[in-house]
């Protein structure tokens, strides 16, 4: 006896009807009671609205399959696809709750921002490169799905600013692109280590053009030591809103896209140490404080907006050679490296602080020199604050007046570092020079004791501009004298307070030189010099008898 089983016509769209159950593999659950063609260049299964839900327990292939809206694929099984992928761009209300899809062949999955996909759901590359795209109004939630195997794997939204969320444990071991998207993560970790980027060595490119193109976490933060790169064209930004830091340590070439560093983690700095090239841009936005240690080439210009930008650890790390701007209240430029912009202007409201980090205690110098100037100007209408805990020298006085030529002379001639913090101007690598404006409209100069304790004759060099054209400190308001520092030094000055030791701050050399010296307070010192010529009278008339 001959048994006539139906036959799918390969190459068509079969469609689920649910007529016997839930079976995938039953023909009678398909319309004309003819199942998909099982193998990866037959149909594509089209999983519509019906009483029963399709459910696999075994394995099975297909070229490819959509699903429409409130409808479900469960079940112990594996769906494996072909070329056409798995279309659930309809799919609104739809449950994905598969054991595993694999890839039999390079493909997109396409998910509507409403298809939940459960717990447990495995999507395994299988050495093919997989797309996931996501349409909708809002993001694609895949955090409850592990995306594994060899392949590659590129993240893209079909238009619109959506975002594509990503579990932390994701084993895949290709190279990532995130293309015109927002990719939410959770986990960060070196290469070879399951993370939400998989845990390959290769690259993780910010690909395509969309400005709201990047990458977001909200984990515990991590460190990695694979390159995270740009495309040639577009923008991209990291974005930290997180519980924990995060630290780019790959110091290859990022590219020459514009990149945002930005996110509201405040706790600890961030760090990008990979070199910016082109013609990039560098913004440095949100509240966050982020580190960068490279020596950058990039020619775009270098804003921070929001938070803190820190240029170089331990000396290493420059920005661009665009001009450099601080502005929006709050906004804080610091560190050890070099700002190597054209111009250099901070606005009133934010803040100049050398050292590595913005703790009083951390000294340090922060060098401008421009990569090639011609008559630009460094304009500084923020507040400079500048922490000391020693001296960069110590003179000996003795026998010298206060405010002589002799004084003033060695008083200027102290340069260098010392156990404070210092910023330096230099001029251009390549030009005719650059000007200093030094708080000339609004702004404040705050220099902060962290365990400095003062000593006649301390020379404190806080800036160095000797190698400018101009210095311009017309409006740089302080008071004339000798001050203690409970608040005698002028609106725009404001020194540790000497009040108690018997010294106080000479600043009349600042202008000159950038250095305040510790003095005995004039009648003192005025004690001192009569008591010297007295001795020294005494000594002349021992001698003569």
């Amino acid at each position: 006896m001959l048994l006539w089983l139906p036959l799918s016509s390969e190459g068509g769209t079969v469609t689920w009807d649910g007529g016997s159950g839930t079976s995938f593999t039953d023909p009678l659950n398909w319309a004309a009671d003819v199942a998909p063609a099982n193998n990866l260049t037959g149909d594509i299964a089209a999983i519509v609205a019906a009483a029963n839900q399709p459910s696999l327990s075994g394995t099975y292939s297909v070229l490819g399959a959509t699903m429409a809206a409130g409808t479900s694929l469960s079940g112990s099984g594996t769906l494996i696809l072909g070329a056409s992928g798995l279309n659930a761009a309809s799919g609104t209300a739809s449950t994905l709750s598969l054991s595993k899809i694999q890839l039999g062949a390079n493909a997109t999955i396409t998910l509507a921002n409403t298809v939940s996909v459960s717990s447990g759901v495995e999507i395994d590359t299988n050495g093919k490169n997989l797309s996931v795209q996501t349409n909708g109004t809002s993001g694609l939630n895949l955090a409850n799905a592990v995306i594994s195997g060899s392949g590659n794997v590129t993240f893209q939204a079909g238009s619109g600013s959506r975002s594509i969320t990503v579990g932390g444990a994701n084993t895949f071991t290709g190279t990532v692109a995130v293309n015109q998207t927002n990719l939410i993560f959770t986990t960060l970790a070196n290469g070879g280590t399951a993370s939400s980027f998989g845990a390959g060595t290769g690259d993780v490119t910010l690909a395509g053009s969309a400005s709201f193109m990047g990458i977001t976490n909200i984990g515990a933060g991590g460190s990695t030591d694979r390159l995270f790169k740009g495309n040639t064209t577009g923008s991209a930004g990291i974005t930290n809103n997180g519980t924990g830091a995060l630290h780019f340590n790959n110091t290859g070439t990022y590219g020459s896209i514009a990149l945002s560093l930005g996110g509201t983690y405040t706790g600890a700095t961030n760090t990008f140490a990979s070199v910016i090239t082109g013609a990039a841009t560098l913004n440095k936005a949100g509240t966050s404080t982020w580190l960068i240690t490279a020596a950058n080439t990039y020619s775009g210009t270098t804003a921070v907006t929001g938070g803190a930008l820190q240029v170089g650890n331990n000396g290493a790390g420059t920005t661009g050679t665009g001009a450099v701007s601080v502005s929006n209240t709050g906004s804080t430029i610091l560190g050890t490296g070099v700002v190597r912009g054209t111009t250099f202007t901070a606005a009133s409201g934010t803040n100049i602080r050398p050292g590595d980090s913005v703790a009083d205690s951390s000294h340090g110098t922060l060098t401008f020199t421009p990569a090639t100037a011609s008559g630009s100007t460094h304009s500084i209408q923020s507040n400079v604050i500048l922490g000391i805990s020693g001296a960069t020298s110590k003179l000996d006085l003795t026998g010298i007046t206060i405010g002589s030529a002799e004084y003033n002379a060695m008083v200027d001639g102290v340069s260098g570092v010392g156990a404070h913090d210092r910023i330096v101007f230099n001029n251009p690598d390549a030009g005719t020079g650059c000007n200093l404006d030094f708080i000339t409209v609004t702004g404040k100069l705050t220099v902060v004791s962290s365990g400095y304790n003062p000593a006649y004759g301390d020379v404190i060099n806080l800036m160095d501009w000797s190698n400018l054209v101009t210095a311009n400190f017309t409006g740089f308001t302080f008071n004339a004298g000798y001050f203690t520092g409970n608040g005698d030094e002028g609106v725009d000055l404001d020194l540790p307070d000497l009040s108690g030791t018997g010294l106080f701050w000479d600043f009349s050399r600042f202008t000159t030189s950038g250095n305040v010296i510790a003095v005995p307070e004039p009648g003192r010192m005025l004690l001192l010099l009569t008591g010297f010529a007295c001795v020294a009278f005494r000594r002349r008339a021992r001698l003569r008898a």
